[in-house]
């Protein structure tokens, strides 16, 4: 077996990961559960947990020296295959367990040994005793590998490769083409004269991907006679992969003793630093660090400080115009070494002209054998170039014009390496094949370039990155897309109970790295914020991870081309019948189907065989389809987490009851635009909609524990008592964060008449059942945001009146119009958001509490409202704690509320509309201040402009900002403002 370069970065990465420690931990937890296992399942889970931890030390060696030879890299192999058979018997023992002990609730003690059933099978044992027999033999191996490896010489990386030296010198030959824009806006920071004022170390970055011309750039600016000529002492230090304080100060100082002419010494850290501040003390000096990456072992704060220990000799007690130019691929390393935003010039590309210019000056040099060989080739070369479509006509229509500058946008190596290859071949044939491969991206040594960014990542970033190769080029991500399937595919920890953080923050934070280092880059489209990579990028990661994640498109369908280790797999609709009988479907983690560019291609229903393939898939994205309904065989894919689904599927099988693994429900709208071949999900609900109206709906989440983010259940009005509602089960859901229960949403004509019959002939007769379906429909205590829509009964639930979401922070009653009492909110500590809307019997509302941590407050179109009880609590105990974080309040159509909430001092915003009884509220309690007009709306006003320009208590002055907006006379208002102005200042 032969391991290409990419396949040994990947595996090497995987061998750093902890996840064969995972499933150590796993069976130890097994070990300590009272389950009833099937006959001689324990005894192979305690063989599997010493094997497991045998080879665990082999692997940890391995993940942390980064050995290289070929037969331990194809032993790692092996083992990957059979940790992902363990993870999938883990599953199925999880599964079983889940089933068994929630098949009988009222017996908690069946619960905790599993039930009656046993938990395994004898076609599982026999299963995982030919995995024993397969991980003995690995265990075998590794130990004489283990002795052959301790004796190689492990190299600089993976790949035993490292990044060419470079100096301030450009190239014999080399011509720098394109960036003159940058280049001339470089100049000019470099040369601003000195402030005089202000010392310290000033530092501007040049970010961009490998072969972008960062390093030419740099050399270019050296090169300049205004920059010799302006600085005292100029010195040059290629830093890459130096991670030490002195590593890095030791390049600088060899480079500046070079530079100052001076005799260059060994001497300690501590001297290094004296002479460098002793040789720039009092000179104007331009220091450039090439090449600067990011030391992944270590943190923030220690980077930080790394570089502050660094740069301390060339801190200056003023500015005389010194200057450092750094020169990286990733943004955070412009961040720790004090770049900001201001300070950063972007290099994505070079442009069409400049493009052609470098393929053609590379094309040319020293083409051909003898001179008349040369000169004939070079002739031929122009001459095609010039009638190829990368020389338009100047009556090109702007169409072409625009699509040659967006296809050609690349990086200077793209075009060396293009001009080369038409350097290096001979015929119009096999220069047009040249021309035509996709931008030259995928050229081996442009993508070789990149694998560095790749290799130098933590193995939990490797493997979300390597996610992304699943997706076309140009793709663009909705990042809650990638957070919830990252999540099914088992690459976030967390959520052990060990961490405050949730799985969810955790990966929004793996985004963010992925960003920091430029490998993602974000894309606004209105109010959506998309992720894109880079087309080279993207190439090198598919290249990198090519053995484990693999895409079919309509050029590539041979599915015998597909490694045998592939366990994430994505295909266009065209490829779909190539993959029947495909042995490795059953291996799969991530199945998603993209949409064809050919119409013909669309998908409108799912073969129930390739269903059946599927057995052991986490991931499955169909929103690349129209299909409109799930196959009842859904129900047999036990392991599955994630399920992605197109807006045309409206309902679902009863079989979706076995999905106990379920996290997250996708629904979804993913697009091909064939004019610029961009991919993307136009939209995306992660909420698992269901629809009570199907009466096996609630019983279906019953053993649904594992569901993540929203859940939204729409028509409860259908669900007939208390424990039909219980079969949910949502106080085991202790992952949803947000949660919707609508009784209904919309009412046809129909309904609406229906229901004021029922109105008409008794007082309210379903509300004694919608309370006891609201109590049976309790949340566990840690959901954050509750909406509850369209409940009829009269009362509040025993968990919302005993204050039992201690996590809440958003809460949302709307049109509840017979729910009259409304429990106590101002208890819940971290309630940060509260909106009543469309309770029309609620005459009062509790306002006790300290609210300490309410920022919005929401009261509209409560008809029957007359007070929010606060004022005597207040005043009785003068606690002066009430609302001390409220910013915004709204009130919206109480046309009877007398008794508004408090205005204390943090308010920002305030906005009252049509409640024309506040007005007396205002006069009695801001005696003195002039009447406002007295008619419909007040004028929203925010608070803290006028906080600005008033001597007083931002209370005393409310009456003031309370203007009634007087409809038929605009010029009054205008002429009440500007009395006004005198006492409150411009607003």
């Amino acid at each position: 077996m032969i391991l290409e370069t990419t396949t040994i970065i990947s595996i090497v990465g995987w061998a750093a990961s902890p996840v064969v420690n995972k499933l150590v931990d796993k069976l130890q937890w097994y070990a300590v559960q009272r389950y009833r296992w099937h006959q001689g399942l324990p005894e192979k889970l305690e063989t599997l947990a010493h094997f497991l931890d045998e080879i665990g030390s082999t692997v940890n060696v391995v993940g942390a020296r980064g050995f290289r030879d070929p037969k331990m890299m194809c032993w790692l192999c092996q083992l990957r295959g059979a940790a992902d058979e363990v993870d999938h018997i883990f599953d199925v023992l999880d599964y079983e367990i889940i089933g068994s002990s929630s098949s009988q609730p009222d017996d908690p003690s069946a619960a905790e040994r599993g039930g009656a059933a046993s938990i395994g099978s004898a076609e599982l044992c026999g299963r995982l005793k030919k995995l024993l027999a397969k991980l003995n033999d690995i265990r075998q191996s590794s130990r004489g590998l283990m002795q052959a490896s301790m004796l190689a010489v492990a190299g600089a990386g993976p790949d035993g490769r490292s990044r060419p030296v470079t100096g301030p010198l450009l190239p014999q030959g080399l011509i720098p083409l394109g960036y003159d824009g940058q280049y001339e806006d470089l100049l000019a920071w470099l040369l601003q004269p000195p402030q005089g004022k202000g010392g310290g170390v000033t530092v501007l970055a040049i970010i961009g991907h490998g072969g972008m011309g960062k390093t030419t750039l740099a050399q270019r600016v050296w090169g300049d006679e205004h920059v010799q000529g302006t600085f005292d002492l100029v010195i040059w230090a290629w830093v890459y992969n130096k991670t030490s304080e002195a590593d890095l100060l030791g390049e600088i100082w060899r480079s500046a003793a070079a530079a100052a002419r001076r005799r260059h010494e060994q001497m300690s850290f501590g001297g290094m630093q004296l002479a460098l501040q002793k040789l720039v003390a009092s000179r104007r000096y331009l220091l450039v660090l090439d090449d600067v990456c990011n030391d992944e072992a270590a943190t923030e704060r220690q980077r930080r400080d790394m570089w502050s220990a660094v740069l301390a000799p060339f801190r200056q007690p003023e500015d005389i115009g010194s200057r450092v130019l750094v020169t990286t691929r990733a943004v955070i390393c412009a961040d720790t070494l004090g770049a900001d935003s201001s300070r950063r010039l972007t290099l994505d590309g070079i442009g069409h002209e400049p493009f052609v210019r470098l393929i053609w000056g590379t094309a040319a040099f020293g083409a051909g054998g003898s001179v008349e060989e040369a000169t004939r080739a070079r002739r031929e070369l122009q001459q095609f170039l010039r009638s190829s479509s990368l020389f338009p006509e100047p009556e090109a229509s702007s169409a072409s014009a625009s699509w040659l500058a967006s296809n050609w946008r690349c990086s200077p190596l793209s075009a060396k390496e293009m001009g080369l290859e038409l350097r290096d071949s001979r015929g119009k044939t096999k220069w047009a094949e040249i021309m035509a491969t996709d931008s030259h991206s995928h050229r081996n040594n442009v993508v070789s370039v990149h694998e560095s960014s790749f290799r130098h990542l933590p193995p939990h970033l490797q493997h979300c990155c390597a996610f992304i190769s699943l997706f076309p080029n140009k793709f663009r991500f909705l990042p809650e897309m990638l957070v919830k399937m990252w999540i099914a595919d088992g690459f976030i920890s967390g959520d052990d109970g060990s961490s405050c953080t949730s799985m969810e923050e955790t990966a929004r934070g793996y985004l963010n790295d992925l960003l920091a280092r430029s490998l993602l880059q974000p894309v606004q489209d209105g109010d959506k914020t998309y992720y894109v990579v880079h087309e080279q990028i993207h190439s090198m990661i598919r290249s990198v991870s090519a053995s484990y994640f693999r895409m079919m498109q309509p050029n590539y369908c041979a599915a015998a081309k597909i490694p045998h280790t592939v366990r994430h797999l994505s295909v266009t609709t065209g490829c779909v019948a190539r993959l029947k009988k495909l042995s490795l479907l059953k291996r799969l983690r991530t199945f998603i189907l993209l949409r064809d560019p050919d119409p013909s291609a669309v998908v409108t229903a799912i073969d129930e065989d390739l269903l059946k393939e599927l057995e052991g898939v986490r991931v499955l994205d169909f929103t690349g389809t129209d299909i409109k309904h799930v196959p009842s065989e859904i129900g047999n894919l036990i392991h599955l987490r994630c399920l992605a689904l197109p807006q045309t599927v409206q309902e679902f099988p009863e079989e979706f009851s076995k999905l106990f693994h379920l996290q997250t429900l996708i629904r979804s709208k993913s697009k091909y635009d064939q004019t610029d071949e961009v991919h993307y999900h136009t939209g995306l609900d992660v909420a698992f909609r269901l629809n009570a109206r199907n009466r096996t709906s609630l019983r279906q989440l019953k053993r649904m524990n594992s569901l993540r983010g929203s859940l939204i259940i729409t028509g409860l009005s259908l669900v007939a008592s208390e424990e039909d509602a219980q079969k949910a089960q949502l106080y085991s859901k202790k992952s949803v964060r947000v949660l919707t229960l609508e009784w209904e949403a919309k009412q046809s004509a129909t309904a609406r008449f229906l229901e004021f019959v029922r109105e008409a002939t008794a007082r309210h007769p379903t509300s004694a059942t919608d309370l006891e379906v609201l109590e049976g429909l309790q949340p566990h205590p840690g959901l954050q945001m509750l909406h509850i829509k369209g409940y009829r009964g009269i009362s509040s639930p025993s968990w919302l009146l005993n204050n039992c979401l201690r996590q809440l922070t958003h809460l949302h009653i709307i049109n509840c119009r017979n729910w009259n009492d409304l429990p106590r909110f101002g208890d819940l500590p971290l309630l940060n958001h509260l909106q009543i809307t469309d309770l029309e019997s609620v005459t009062e509302i509790n306002g006790c509490g300290p609210f300490k941590s309410l920022e919005t407050l929401v009261l509209s179109d409560m008809t029957s409202l007359e007070e929010w009880w606060w004022w005597t609590a207040a005043r009785a105990t003068d606690s002066g704690g009430l609302f001390t974080a409220l910013k915004k309040i709204e009130i919206f159509n109480c046309p009877i509320l007398k008794l508004p909430p408090p205005f204390p001092p943090t308010l920002e915003l305030l906005r009252i509309c049509n409640c024309p009884e506040l007005r007396d509220i205002v006069r009695d309690r801001y005696r003195g201040v002039p009447q406002p007009i007295l008619d419909v709306d007040f004028l929203m006003w925010p608070i803290s402009k006028v906080a600005e320009n008033v001597s007083c208590n931002i209370g005393d002055v409310l009456s003031v900002l309370m203007i009634y907006r007087y409809l038929a006379q605009e010029q009054d208002l205008l002429d009440i403002l500007e009395s006004y102005e005198s006492a409150i200042g411009p607003y």
